[in-house]
């Protein structure tokens, strides 16, 4: 069969006319009817050249999109996160939400990268399949604007005259239309992620998406942190500073708020801690761990899911609202 000459042109009986139509990323579009085949496909070039910049732009995009969906897959097969043990021994303050979107974020970086990137998160990762309402998008902004607010004093030869505080993270961004959260860490704290050689510590992603209470977050980092060297002796002063910071003075609340229903979770987990109360006087002054950690716990990604929807969103109550440590990635949970 000889090649057509012309192509992109037919000709219709029904008219005794020519047709002229494009193929765009496989849709046909018709461009007209003419009386001679080489009028037709003189039509069939100009649409081409019209469409040309659309045509361009649509193959950018679905570039981008390809290249967007083998990132999240990327992300999804990492089931540990790690930060230098810096960042762990000065806590900042965070939300639950706020801590579970960091650990998302941080599962999106990989060993030994030096510069920062934009880490995208789909909200399924966070929330479920559950549709977000209102008020959930409501919770996600401010969450946002915590994460955004977060600095953190790096260290410095000399802590008493030196200063140097970053943000943690910058740009962040919720695109409802696609789903995600996206963002970057600052340059600064990349090394205390990813340029880990020593003095860093692992978590399990599955375990740290699956815990309820920000206390337990606090602790999961803590107890991953000192498993190495148990047991471990802490003095109470230190141990509060490095979860809740001034509340709880009395040790008899902080031990019934905090240290106890905090292990109770860890141990439903793959812990093991046990701890013993040290005295100087009558009042305990510092207590000891022992810590024995059997491997991430076989989560499956349905026990992973929140729900924010308007109908399921409970209002918030100061437990929610407590800070979580620095490394304390943590769940949204609804009542």
């Amino acid at each position: 069969m000889a090649k057509n000459q012309y192509p992109g042109t037919t000709f219709e009986k029904t008219r005794n006319r020519w047709k002229a139509q494009v193929r765009i990323n496989g849709k046909t579009k018709s461009v007209g009817y003419f009386n001679t085949q080489p009028e037709a496909y003189a039509a069939v070039l100009a649409a081409k050249r019209d469409m040309a910049p659309a045509v361009e732009a649509e193959q950018l995009l679905q570039s981008d999109s390809d290249t967007y969906r083998l990132e999240i897959q990327d992300s999804r097969r990492t089931t540990t996160v790690a930060q230098s043990n810096v960042l762990i021994e000065h806590p900042w303050a965070m939300t639950l939400l706020e801590a579970r979107i960091f650990v998302l974020l941080l599962r999106g970086l990989r060993r030994d990268e030096a510069d920062s990137k934009r880490i995208i998160i789909p909200l399924s990762d966070l929330v479920g399949d559950q549709p977000i309402g209102g008020r959930g998008y409501q919770y996600l902004h401010v969450a946002m604007d915590g994460l955004d607010a977060i600095r953190i004093d790096l260290p410095m030869p000399n802590r008493k005259k030196d200063y140097h505080k970053v943000p943690l993270v910058h740009s962040l961004k919720l695109d409802s239309g696609q789903g995600t959260i996206s963002g970057y860490f600052s340059n600064d704290v990349i090394p205390y992620l990813t340029n880990l050689t020593e003095n860093f510590t692992l978590g399990q992603v599955a375990d740290l998406l699956s815990i309820k209470s920000p206390n337990t977050h606090k602790f999961y980092w803590i107890m991953q942190m000192w498993k190495f060297k148990s047991p471990h002796t802490v003095d109470v002063d230190t141990l509060r500073e490095l979860t809740t910071g001034e509340a709880y003075p009395q040790f008899a609340d902080y031990r019934k708020y905090v240290l106890k229903p905090s292990l109770e979770e860890l141990n439903t987990l793959n812990f093991d801690i046990s701890y013993t109360e040290k005295k100087k006087g009558r009042s305990v002054n510092s207590i000891e761990f022992h810590i024995n950690y059997n491997g991430p716990s076989k989560l499956q990604p349905k026990q992973l899911q929140l729900q924010l929807g308007e109908t399921t969103l409970p209002t918030p109550v100061p437990e929610q609202l407590q800070p979580v440590v620095a490394g304390a990635p943590s769940t949204f949970a609804a009542a």
